[in-house]
């Protein structure tokens, strides 16, 4: 495993981490297998790649690495292995600062010894988390690689700065395992149907694999369990599965795998969490949720005798039934009913009858009026020059009377109609509109 410090026209400088840093070079065309068009989008500094040893020059202090063939195995395997070996050597430097140790001879003593018993000083720290376990690993250690007598600096110390540094860094995390069904049962109490599938999935879990069970929104249900073996869990859940499949269904219920058991992360685990805070926040009951609404408030209590307001009077006629009716309405509190605010309509100027009456003699008035006024004013008197300057003795000139009066009939009829639409008939200020309304 390599860091990358520089890239150059020729190929990349990069510092091998696991070799203290010495300085190698990713040549140009060891860098991909294809064209390369960028080699900034290819490889980037601060950046850790696995490569492969090509040659080594002792003399002049090359060292030149290929990146394009590492295999997708190797790449994994390299990563796994680095990370593995960066555990261990974060632990022996720690206790190394803490308890006043020689570091490298921790590692000739101690670290590498357990890499050649275990394969991996790792695989030999994850099996020292508990006591026992631990006292196991140490003494196969003492036994086989010295020969039956503790080293010098593996000391009453060291062994519990070993010891504490394992527990905090390679405590095994329980792995959570999911999943997902779909359940109903529409049959005669179908509530407690699915009640006891729901104890016959819990019953297949155990004490280091529980089993549990949820409602997230019906018919929707999750099974969860954690446990530190991955493949165990599924098959546990997968079994809680089967027996409450089993359970439902002998009753005449259904019930429908979504999901099957998978080991889940936290941000799913957030996900379902959140599903389940919204469903519980959907079903909470707030103020206001009755079944049905109150018409009705209950008043006070009124004492009829006492009231002499709801006395009937003595000369009534009907005065003993007024009486056994107050007496049954005393018995039982009044209700009142609740006010209700009427919709407002539109107010519409209204013309009664009266009113119209009254608009059609004013109107017969003015046409009586109009032709006298008309007779007995001089103005209108006018002189035919034709006849040596006496006048014809005729309204307006007019000598026909009925052409006359047809006249006069339609001038009053005009000027009544529009001396009627311009008043306002109602006699308020609230028309805002001229003209007749009905």
């Amino acid at each position: 495993m390599v860091q990358v410090r520089s890239i150059a026209e020729m190929g990349a400088y990069v510092s091998l981490l696991e070799y203290g840093g010495i300085e190698g070079m990713i040549l140009l065309s060891e860098l991909s297998r294809r064209r390369i068009r960028s080699v900034q989008k290819l490889i980037k500094v601060g950046r850790q790649e696995p490569v492969m040893v090509l040659r080594v020059d002792k003399e002049k202090g090359y060292i030149d690495l290929s990146k394009r063939r590492v295999s997708p195995e190797d790449l994994q395997k390299c990563e796994d292995r680095f990370a593995k070996s960066k555990m261990v050597h974060s632990i022996m430097r720690h206790v190394a600062e803490t308890t006043g140790s020689n570091l490298e001879q921790l590692y000739t003593e101690v670290a590498w010894p357990l890499y050649r018993l275990y394969g991996h000083a790792y695989n030999a720290f994850a099996g020292m988390v508990t006591d026992a376990d631990a006292d196991a690993v140490f003494k196969r250690l003492v036994d086989e690689v010295h020969s039956g007598t503790a080293p010098e600096v593996l000391t009453q110390a060291v062994r519990e700065g070993i010891l504490v540094n394992i527990r905090r860094r390679l405590t095994p995390q329980p792995i959570k395992i999911r999943a997902d069904i779909e359940m109903t049962c529409f049959s005669y109490d179908g509530v407690e149907k699915i009640k006891d599938a729901i104890r016959a999935a819990q019953a297949c879990g155990s004490e280091a694999c529980p089993v549990s069970m949820k409602l997230v929104a019906a018919p929707r249900y999750v099974l969860t369990t954690q446990t530190l073996d991955k493949a165990q869990g599924i098959e546990v859940l997968n079994g809680a599965v089967d027996a409450c499949k089993a359970s439902i269904e002998g009753d005449k219920g259904r019930m429908v795998v979504k999901e099957a058991a998978r080991a889940v992360s936290e941000k799913e685990e957030r996900a379902l969490e959140e599903e389940l805070q919204a469903a519980e926040a959907a079903n909470r009951e707030v103020s206001g949720d009755t079944d049905e609404e109150e018409e009705f408030e209950e008043g006070m209590d009124v004492d009829v005798d006492a009231g002499p307001a709801l006395a009937p009077s003595p000369a009534h006629p009907d005065t003993a039934k007024m009486q056994a009716t107050a007496a049954l309405s005393c018995t039982a509190p009044l209700r009142v009913a609740k006010p209700t605010v009427a919709r407002q309509q539109p107010v519409r100027a209204v013309v009664c009858r009266a009113q119209q009456q009254n608009l059609a003699q004013k109107a017969a008035a003015a046409a009586v009026s109009l032709p006298a006024l008309l007779a007995a004013h001089p103005a209108f008197a006018l002189v035919d020059d034709r006849m040596n300057g006496d006048g014809t003795g005729r309204i307006l000139g007019i000598n026909d009377p009925s052409l006359f009066w047809v006249i006069a009939g339609v001038f009053t009829t005009i000027w009544a109609v529009y001396y009627v639409a311009g008043r306002d008939i109602d006699q308020e200020d609230n028309d805002d509109n001229f003209g007749l309304k009905l």
